[in-house]
């Protein structure tokens, strides 16, 4: 991990008693564990995903736009608005950054 952002991710056997110390010997660097249930650390983070420190403690995927913000319980970017209640598999919404709201996908 560089600046909080995720380099590597690399699997272990739940046998292996602290993984974090066991790649830190071998490859160097500051490790964490994830887990694939989330069953902590929030989120099984990925390459190019961010870690956000203590009281957080927890790994979030890339922030898709500057305007949304980080809903601290489960590490996922919230929209600063909502999606419409009518989006399902014939209606789709994309988020519109400089309008600051969600536009009916047409394309």
């Amino acid at each position: 991990m560089e600046d909080g952002v995720v380099q590597r991710v690399s699997c272990l056997k739940d046998s292996v008693e602290d993984g974090s110390e066991f790649f830190h010997r071998k490859f160097g660097g500051e490790w964490l564990e994830t887990s694939k249930n989330r069953e902590f650390r929030k989120n099984y983070c990925g390459p190019g995903w961010l870690y956000h420190p203590s009281p957080i403690d927890g790994f979030s995927p890339p922030k898709p736009y500057e305007s949304w913000v980080l809903e601290e319980d489960t590490c996922r970017w919230e929209p600063p608005v909502p999606m419409p209640d009518d989006a399902g598999p014939d209606k789709h919404y994309e988020w519109n950054e400089e309008s600051g709201a969600w536009e009916e996908f047409t394309g």
